[in-house]
């Protein structure tokens, strides 16, 4: 994800969405689905945390609608079950990993994140495959970009 520093009146920084380049980024692919997962804030968050995880969360979901591609929403419970997923963070690298062939994109622990953006995407098209009776098995295809 793209993020930019932002100077607060406090002397402090904060980090943004880089809503500009991300909207740059999706202008580079031909969507028909964005998938987003539906998070919330976690009991006992403090306000201002809370305020920046919905900033960064309206913030994808305006580049997001901007696209004009089908917007879907899931929890990260239900797609997690389909893709097979425990709450060990290695689970996910290496089922990414698996269905990927990529080894090198979810190589280290940092990048348990990473692949679950990858898995998230596979379960969307996944999800919208599987409904019409086809399953979608071009795996190569999904994150090729923004190898962060």
């Amino acid at each position: 994800m793209p993020i930019i520093h932002e100077a607060m009146s406090s002397g402090k920084t904060v980090k943004r969405v880089d809503v500009l380049t991300l909207a740059a980024t999706l202008k580079l692919y031909p969507l028909d689905l964005i998938v987003i997962e539906q998070v919330s804030a976690r009991p006992g968050q403090g306000a201002v945390s809370t305020f920046s995880f919905g900033h960064t969360a309206g913030a994808i979901g305006a580049v997001a609608a901007l696209t004009g591609a089908e917007i879907q929403t899931v929890r990260p419970a239900t797609w997690k079950r389909a893709m097979g997923l425990t709450a060990e963070k290695d689970c996910s690298r290496d089922r990414a990993i698996e269905l990927s062939g990529q080894a090198e994109h979810f190589k280290l622990k940092r990048h348990h994140d990473r692949a679950e953006a990858y898995l998230l995407a596979i379960w969307g098209m996944n999800s919208t495959t599987i409904t019409e009776g086809e399953s979608s098995t071009n795996y190569q295809e999904v994150v090729k970009h923004n190898d962060e």
